[in-house]
């Protein structure tokens, strides 16, 4: 008799942890963890579809996008684009110091931030959207580079670069690169000419 529950309870337990897994809406492929819900594994960061990058969102705009080159009016003008209706890709969502919510949104080969109240929230896409704070890191130019609007030499060059031996705040990083604040700049820079 003692047998016979044993066996009951273990193949309840099997049945109900199956069950658990098979209700999970996706496992993260880095560190296996299983979630219902949400599209970034909060134990390691990676994403739903593997990566460790955040794919974007696509949205359409409401107005003419002005852009610059950081999530605030301080920092250096990038041009204005588009009209109502284009559509672009949201990788991240960033506040300034005014609580006033920008987009680092991708026009053509340029990663560049707008006012979210520029974009529509397209059947709420901008809530997967991750909200990304500051964690400044410094670091010094250990050999020079040109800047450029985005994490890879595929993107436009901006009309800076930085020098060896000064020093930049990182950002954030992503892949191989370092997006890099100083004064009122912000780009992409390869993580090989820094060091932190």
């Amino acid at each position: 008799m003692k047998k016979t529950v044993a066996l009951l309870m273990a193949i309840i337990l099997v049945a109900l942890s199956a069950s658990a897994l098979a209700a999970a809406a996706w496992t993260c492929s880095q560190c296996g963890y299983a979630y219902n819900t949400g599209s970034q594994c909060v134990s390691c960061g990676a994403y739903k579809n593997g990566s460790t990058s955040f794919p974007g969102v696509t949205v359409t705009t409401n107005k003419k996008l002005a852009t610059r080159t950081g999530p605030g009016t301080q920092y250096d003008g990038a041009g204005s684009f588009g009209s109502a209706g284009m559509s672009v890709t949201v990788y991240s969502i960033w506040y300034d110091a005014g609580n006033v919510a920008w987009a680092e949104v991708l026009i053509g080969n340029r990663r560049v931030y707008t006012g979210v109240s520029r974009l529509n929230n397209d059947k709420n896409r901008l809530n997967s959207v991750p909200v990304c704070y500051s964690q400044y890191r410094s670091a010094r130019v250990t050999s020079g580079s040109t800047v450029f609007y985005g994490p890879g030499y595929s993107y436009a060059l901006q009309d800076l670069s930085v020098t060896s031996g000064n020093y930049v705040s990182i950002v954030s990083t992503e892949n191989d690169w370092a997006q890099v604040e100083w004064g009122n700049h912000r780009g992409w820079v390869p993580l090989s000419c820094l060091s932190y």
